[in-house]
């Protein structure tokens, strides 16, 4: 019986030593990192300092097309804006010559056909109707100016609630027509009345400056075709 314990004692020893360093070793070594946590630790740094940048650059390059877009579609506004109130005063201009051209014209050669002073006593009715058709062409480039100086109410708020629709148009359109009509058919009137002579005569003067009237109608029409058809 001894020396059965004796010899199964060392075997016994020599087990538990066995099992304790394994059991040591085996806690004693340090985890090591899976697959996915080798490539994260491996990958995030490198990704991280090569992505930040070209985030950067990419945001930084964003902004400033951005920003250049804003500036030139401000700027293309701006000088549309600037063409259509250029074009908005051409137009009246244009008009107020056509009356001064008219006014002066008729009243430079008016004496030929009496006085003023006399024209009611006497019942001059070839100088009344001379000068009616003076009155006539002025009175309606009044109407057109005012009219080309205002314009129409909208609803869209992008224009400042007005829209240039380009008025002023027609009384281009109609001077012009007017003119080269009485120039070819002004002599077609009878002189059989006195007013009928004073008519005829009225728009033979009407009809000598359509020379003259024809640039300033094509220049009006072109700036009310601008203010009308001007991208906004």
């Amino acid at each position: 019986m001894s020396s059965n314990k004796r010899d199964f004692a060392p075997f016994d020893e020599d087990f538990e030593v066995v099992y304790i360093e394994d059991e040591n070793s085996i806690e004693n070594v340090p985890e090591e990192d899976t697959p996915k946590q080798k490539n994260t630790n491996r990958q995030s740094p490198n990704k991280r300092r090569k992505a930040s940048p070209v985030k950067a650059v990419s945001k930084a390059g964003g902004n400033v097309v951005k920003t250049g877009g804003k500036i030139v579609k401000t700027t293309t506004k701006s000088a549309l804006k600037v063409i259509q109130v250029c074009a908005h005063a051409i137009t009246l201009v244009l008009i107020a010559w056509i009356m001064f051209l008219i006014a002066t014209k008729f009243w430079s050669t008016h004496f030929a056909f009496g006085s003023l002073n006399t024209a009611v006593t006497e019942r001059n009715t070839t100088l009344a109707a001379y000068l009616g058709v003076a009155v006539l062409l002025l009175v309606f480039e009044l109407i057109s100016f005012l009219w080309a100086m205002t314009s129409p109410r909208t609803n869209n708020k992008l224009i400042g609630g007005k829209q240039d629709v380009g008025r002023g148009l027609f009384s281009f359109l109609i001077i012009g027509s007017f003119s080269l009509l009485s120039s070819m058919f002004g002599g077609l009137i009878p002189e059989t009345h006195t007013a009928l002579i004073g008519l005829k005569q009225g728009l033979a003067l009407y009809g000598s400056l359509f020379e003259s009237l024809l640039p300033l109608c094509i220049a009006g029409i072109i700036s009310c075709l601008i203010r009308r058809f001007a991208p906004r």
